[in-house]
């Protein structure tokens, strides 16, 4: 096997860019997975074993997206039902259940 030199390697700029920065390359395609982990941990702890179901309503809106900002690959996982924050947070009658913030430790620190 020979060595390989700095001086071998040719930098495809426009393969680096699709590799780090694209909707559809690599990167996009880890944080997809990742915020897929995410979401499926947050609904688990919100089915019962962290926050009390009644209707099901915050599991099932629970989702996420991939999306390029300015340039970078960003993935948000959350839910648009107006409860969550109260859920969440706590309220000074309730308190926090934080299943947003447990899943993402669970899934990103196991």
């Amino acid at each position: 096997m020979t060595a390989l030199e700095l001086g071998d390697i040719v930098w495809d700029p426009n393969a680096l860019k699709n590799l780090l920065r694209s909707p559809q390359g690599e990167t996009a395609r880890h944080i997809a997975h990742v915020c897929r982990d995410i979401e499926a941990e947050a609904k688990r702890l919100t089915n019962n074993v962290m926050v009390g179901v009644v209707t099901g309503r915050l599991s099932g809106s629970i989702t996420h997206v991939v999306v390029q900002e300015a340039g970078e690959i960003v993935g948000y996982v959350g839910t648009r039902t107006e409860y969550a924050i109260y859920v969440e947070l706590g309220t000074s009658r309730m308190p926090a259940r934080p299943f947003l913030q447990t899943a993402l430790e669970t899934v990103v620190n196991p």
